[in-house]
């Protein structure tokens, strides 16, 4: 809007003029007429009616009578008789307490105390899940069954062999309660240096993924198959750094709890067994031993590389030497 702008007057009421107050309506008034700061226009009589927006009128409701309820009434000489328990002897101390009617043939007897027992066992249940979620907030039950877990090849001795090596699920689990007690004090291995005095079932942060038996499945599964950490994160659906620490958490478990069984058989108990092959050729035979390696991911310590370079296998291996009885 500028000082040249023009507009109608209709449209505008007396009030808004800053002259005297009234319209002008001769073209010579009109010129010197000025509105008032800010007025709008508000009269639009002469709008076309083409352009004007059309009211839309609601349809009336329809009246609908009510619908009139007629009251039932109950036919007791054509219902069936309700059966009834009643007890076999009724006193006059029962009648007199209200646990009878004593103006009916039939007599009902009051559901009081088993309602009373009802809400009990309700209070108590209400109780034991208001627990049991107070023990899954605090992460304390937080324990993950993956789909692939030792509770699916449990009772295929054919599977266990091939995860674990072990022949049957009853040897798995053997060697496991061997290794239980000292696994629920294991420390939680982070790096080079141990969580000193935080227990890996204590740790800080989330509570335990897996159980101890699935644990172990997965230590005993990628040493069987040597799969990636990456593959065993997917199985039992963990993260990939969870697999590491568990894996060599284990490990330094099972280095240090074997070493406490006895290594060698006896004399006595080695000649009784030995076959007669060795007995004729080599009767003073104590063990069989062998040499070998498998190959492992290079380290990116240069002298750990070089400790375990192997100029035979041209690659990063451990070596291992294996001694078994005759």
């Amino acid at each position: 809007v500028t000082s040249s702008t023009r507009v109608c007057g209709k449209h505008f009421l007396a009030s808004d003029y800053c002259s005297d107050g009234r319209v002008r309506e001769r073209k010579s008034e009109r010129k010197s007429s000025r509105l008032v700061t800010g007025t709008v226009p508000s009269q639009f009589e002469c709008f076309p009616k083409r352009l004007c927006p059309v009211p839309q009128k609601r349809k009336a409701p329809t009246v609908r009578e009510p619908v009139p309820v007629q009251a039932k009434r109950l036919d007791v000489a054509s219902s069936p008789p309700v059966p009834v328990a009643v007890p076999e002897a009724v006193g006059d101390s029962d009648r007199s307490t209200g646990g009878l009617c004593s103006k009916h043939c039939h007599c009902v007897v009051p559901l009081v105390d088993r309602v009373g027992e009802l809400e009990d066992e309700l209070e108590l249940e209400r109780s034991a899940h208001a627990r049991t979620k107070e023990l899954l907030k605090d992460g304390k039950e937080r324990v993950l069954v993956p789909a692939f877990s030792l509770d699916k090849f449990a009772k295929n001795d054919k599977k266990i062999r091939y995860y674990t090596g072990f022949f049957t699920i009853g040897v798995f689990m053997a060697c496991f309660h061997f290794l239980e007690d000292s696994a629920r004090q294991m420390r939680c291995w982070i790096g080079r240096r141990t969580r000193s005095g935080v227990r890996l079932t204590e740790k800080a942060g989330a509570g335990r993924k897996l159980t101890l038996e699935n644990e172990f499945f997965l230590v005993m599964v990628r040493l069987r198959l040597g799969l990636d950490v990456e593959d065993l994160a997917d199985r039992f659906d963990i993260s990939s750094s969870t697999v590491s620490r568990l894996f060599t958490s284990w490990i330094n478990l099972m280095y240090c709890k074997f070493a406490e069984l006895p290594m060698w058989m006896s004399r006595k108990k080695i000649d009784k067994l030995m076959p007669l092959c060795f007995k004729k050729w080599y009767p003073s035979t104590r063990t069989v031993i062998d040499g070998t390696e498998f190959f492992i991911e290079r380290p990116s310590n240069l002298g750990r590389q070089t400790a375990t370079w192997s100029n035979y296998k041209n690659h990063n291996t451990m070596k291992a030497l294996i001694c078994i009885s005759p």
